[in-house]
């Protein structure tokens, strides 16, 4: 009888009727019939149904029956992709792909999980192992089609979206890609009513929501339907804080708005952080040594494209330069006071750890301003000064209110800190908590900060690039003005990428008053920091 169902299920396999075959290997899983197939169809349909814990105990079970079977593994390591679980997938498609080197969908799988470490290179060389594998498999031409719009190349996304549709006309992500060109060409209705027709149709993966919501808020956006779109913005964060809500509620997990209160209280009665008697050597060897940092949306991405514009200036974009030494220092509270009594000696492998980190990620930046800009940096000041003493500090605001609508209007890739983004008055909340202790570090911290205003750089960008390029020690060079074309040739991982490369404009400026009654609650909480800052009411 066994055989026969197998067999059946292969019968409706072979004509495509996947449905079908999930039903019937359904009945055999609850008849006690436990074969491979079997169990990944049943994942399968739990997987479709967005089951996805429920699906990873099925393919738990296949796996402890079949060890190393190459079809559950990718199948688990694709679950593991939908439930932001990158490493663990990615774990899980090599032992997929160990059994069998040649599976195009746990390549696929394992470009998709790449991705979402930041590891880009290799996510894109996998991607095309899937394709050079199976020319006709769609998903990698939209991934990879995904990968070269952030790129800027916009010629061969659109050859391979279109080579994604000609082989499956529904793939959602190319058609996403496809939305998101007609919202750029100004067709904010068609594109609009693509998304919701996404949305209507088959049950989608959270993290799929999560995106078609965001691009139709910003359709509706541009149609300036704007609580409609706040609507499509909160259910896009709604979506993604389903998601990721085990990862980051769980009991033992310190939230970050409990983080940045225990490092408020605790450098509030510290001594002031000074330079050494001795100062350290600059392994780095460079000119100045500055971090560009704040809260996201404030307009650090547009500064560093302007400073990387400047023939003496090398930029790094948000990357992983201190990861290391803020995971040893900041994940417990006793590890504060080791920082602050560190010898030199002992932070020395730190400082070198950081400068191999951006050689690596930079060339050689002897002899030239570097600017490593991380706007997450800021709860973190106190160990630049302890390991870099000599650094300087470029510290961008904006408007309170439009850089909490802003980040929550655009996506990000999540950690503990994005978090608290999936709700805007938690949003609001964790901007003022930075804030202060941002406040509270300037007051403790000696060290050079230049306070960036954006609304002020916009409105007279020569006047501020000048007085910038002062506190940073070079000479005014006019090919700072020069920025989007940095911009364009420049990989930009950030949400404003697109904003950036079209230049310099005002269009943000207050743009908080369209969602006025949408964000009453959460700028009531950021009014002392509006007021703080000198905006209007």
């Amino acid at each position: 009888m066994s055989t026969a169902i197998v067999d059946q299920i292969y019968s409706l396999l072979g004509k495509d009727d996947i449905p079908g075959a999930v039903e019937l290997a359904r009945r055999a899983y609850l008849n006690n019939q436990f074969e491979p197939i079997v169990l990944n169809l049943v994942a399968h349909g739990l997987e479709e149904e967005n089951d996805l814990e429920g699906a990873l105990r099925v393919l738990g079970e296949a796996a402890e029956r079949t060890p190393n079977d190459p079809m559950t593994y990718t199948n688990i390591g694709h679950c593991l992709v939908k439930l932001a679980r990158p490493t663990h997938a990615l774990e899980a498609f090599n032992v997929a792909l160990r059994s069998n080197p040649n599976l195009p969908r746990a390549h696929y799988g394992a470009g998709l999980a790449l991705w979402m470490r930041g590891e880009l290179a290799a996510a894109d060389e996998a991607l095309w192992r899937a394709v050079k594998l199976d020319p006709n498999y769609p998903e990698p031409y939209s991934a990879l089609a995904l990968s070269y719009a952030q790129k800027g190349d916009e010629v061969r996304s659109r050859e391979l979206t279109e080579k994604a549709l000609s082989l499956n006309p529904n793939e959602v992500e190319a058609q996403l890609l496809v939305g998101e060109r007609l919202t750029t060409e100004g067709k904010l209705e068609d594109s609009a009513a693509l998304f919701r027709r996404l949305l209507s149709g088959p049950t989608l993966p959270p993290l799929q929501q999560a995106a078609i919501h965001r691009r139709l808020g910003i359709a509706l956006d541009r149609l300036k339907q704007y609580p409609d779109a706040f609507e499509a913005y909160r259910q896009s964060k709604l979506c993604e804080r389903r998601v990721y809500r085990d990862l980051f509620e769980a009991d033992d997990i310190e939230r970050q708005p409990e983080k940045l209160a225990r490092l408020a209280d605790y450098f509030r009665t510290a001594a002031p952080v000074e330079s050494p008697a001795v100062l350290p050597p600059d392994t780095g060897s460079v000119r100045e040594h500055v971090f560009l940092m704040s809260f996201p949306r404030s307009g650090t991405t547009l500064l560093e494209q302007v400073l990387a514009s400047h023939p003496d200036i090398t930029a790094l974009e948000e990357q992983p330069t201190l990861v290391e030494p803020i995971n040893h220092f900041f994940e417990y509270s006793a590890k504060i006071p080791e920082l602050m009594n560190a010898s030199e000696a002992d932070l020395q492998p730190w400082r070198d750890l950081y400068w191999q980190h951006v050689a690596k990620l930079a060339g050689d930046v002897s002899g030239r301003v570097f600017v490593d800009k991380q706007p997450g940096l800021t709860p973190y000041i106190p160990m630049l000064k302890r390991m870099f003493p000599q650094a300087r500090i470029l510290f961008c605001i904006r408007d309170p209110r439009d850089v909490v609508l802003s980040c929550f209007r655009h996506g990000f890739k999540m950690n503990s800190n994005m978090y608290e983004y999936t709700d805007v008055v938690s949003l609001a909340e964790l901007y003022c908590r930075t804030m202060e202790l941002a406040a509270v570090y300037f007051d403790k911290v000696k060290m050079p900060v230049y306070m960036h205003q954006h609304e002020a750089f916009v409105a007279d960008f020569e006047t501020r690039t000048r007085a910038m390029c002062d506190f940073l020690n070079v000479e005014y060079d006019t090919n700072m003005q020069n920025f989007t074309e940095t911009a364009k040739a420049r990989v930009i991982n950030t949400p404003s990428r697109d904003q950036v490369r079209e230049g310099l404009n005002s269009r943000g400026v207050a743009y908080w008053r369209n969602y006025e009654a949408q964000m009453a609650e959460p700028n009531r909480i950021l009014a002392p920091w509006v007021k703080a800052y000198g905006y209007a009411d």
